[in-house]
């Protein structure tokens, strides 16, 4: 028996004894659709299931958005909540979303920037942490800004998203 150095060999499968997942095949074309099919079903059903769990997505002018944190509305009847015309100061994030988002709204994201967190580029110049902006006023923000920040209270977290006929889309 020769000495070898390096890794090992990875250790051998063992075969299935039925104390795990059970994989089935199937034996001709009809039946792998079928199978194909029912998994599929299963499949949309479980995110059905997963999003009726949570707290439903609101939508406003095509802009679908979704409250993380209520604000001071759930403590106060006479809390302050932003309507069309109010100035508004907001802290936010892009957000970069990846494939388990099954809604566009949740799930985890990738930071592309954001503005209020104290991040690098968080700052345009020291000590600006916010972003002021009129709700309602055309062409000051994105469409998807004054669709989704009226009827939000102050102190409370929005997750808005943004699609390109809502968001920067080039004029022609």
């Amino acid at each position: 028996s020769a000495l070898v150095k390096g890794n090992a060999p990875p250790p051998k499968k063992k075969p299935s004894d039925g104390g795990g997942e059970d994989v089935v095949k199937c034996r001709n074309v009809e039946e792998c659709e079928e199978m194909a099919e029912k998994r599929e079903t299963l499949k949309m059903q479980q995110e059905a299931e997963r999003a009726a769990a949570g707290p439903k997505p609101q939508v406003i002018g095509g802009t679908k958005f979704l409250d993380i944190e209520d604000g001071t509305s759930s403590s106060s009847s006479d809390a302050k909540v932003a309507k069309a015309g109010d100035t508004v100061e907001i802290h936010y994030k892009v957000l970069k979303l990846g494939k388990r988002s099954y809604d566009g709204l949740s799930g985890e994201g990738t930071v592309v920037f954001s503005r209020g967190f104290a991040l690098e580029d968080d700052e345009k110049t020291p000590g600006d942490h916010s972003f002021k902006f009129k709700v309602g006023e055309d062409f000051q923000v994105i469409k998807a800004l004054n669709d989704a920040v009226p009827g939000m209270a102050v102190g409370g977290t929005r997750r808005i998203s943004v699609t390109p006929q809502n968001g920067w889309e080039k004029g022609t």
